[in-house]
């Protein structure tokens, strides 16, 4: 995978990340382009995990700039205010990303791991896989447990933290933040170097990207 462009080129820009989250809080720093609830109640991010993702990713602001500041985002809302949801619904998010012409799949939560890999989270991000989406999903912050649904799941990109607490033997591992610990902080970090990477490399496939960040 050669990378052959300016290193102050890459921004991600022409790639579109869906989260699959808590929603996005309105914010001119980030570009968000499209906003959809699957909870019932409401877009607002009441809960506030899923703008901290979208912040670590896309953020423009002076100071405080995102992985991928050129990328699209589209916020896909999923948990509640309590930071719960249904595995059905977020399913029907990803099968909306599928339709919709998403590159890149960020999934910061997990879902139960007793079916791992069977479970309706895990069959609907394989779908996603099927359809040419990098799907990218946090491992989960129970390492004693293992690797949380969908990132159990085969050709899903899970993502640990660098933080030992977290070793639960993640596809790759990446930082957090001082101020928020966890796997679903480093995901957002590697979903923002894979829209660096598939920007730069426009006709690279979602393997493509996922090879080369492993």
């Amino acid at each position: 995978f050669d990378l052959n462009v300016p290193p102050d080129t890459l921004q991600g820009n022409g790639i579109t990340i869906a989260i699959i989250d808590s929603g996005v809080s309105s914010s001119d720093n980030l570009n968000v382009v499209q906003a959809l609830d699957f909870t019932g109640e409401g877009l607002p991010d009441d809960f506030g995990h899923g703008t901290i993702v979208a912040e670590i990713i896309n953020s423009n602001e002076l100071g405080h700039e995102g992985v991928a500041s050129g990328a699209q985002l589209i916020s896909l809302k999923v948990l509640g205010s309590t930071g719960r949801g249904k595995a059905s619904n977020a399913a029907r998010a990803i099968d909306w990303a599928i339709e919709n012409g998403v590159n890149i799949l960020v999934i910061p939560g997990g879902g139960d791991i007793s079916n791992c890999g069977n479970d309706i989270l895990s069959e609907a991000a394989k779908r996603a896989v099927e359809k040419g989406l990098l799907v990218i999903a946090a491992a989960g912050d129970l390492a004693t447990e293992g690797v949380t649904s969908p990132g159990c799941a085969d050709d899903i990109l899970s993502v640990g933290s660098t933080t030992p607490l977290f070793a639960n033997y993640p596809d790759v591992t990446a930082p957090h933040t001082a101020q928020i610990i966890g796997t679903s902080v480093s995901t957002a970090y590697v979903a923002g170097i894979a829209a660096l990477l598939w920007g730069a490399k426009p006709d690279a496939s979602a393997e493509n990207i996922q090879e080369a960040i492993l």
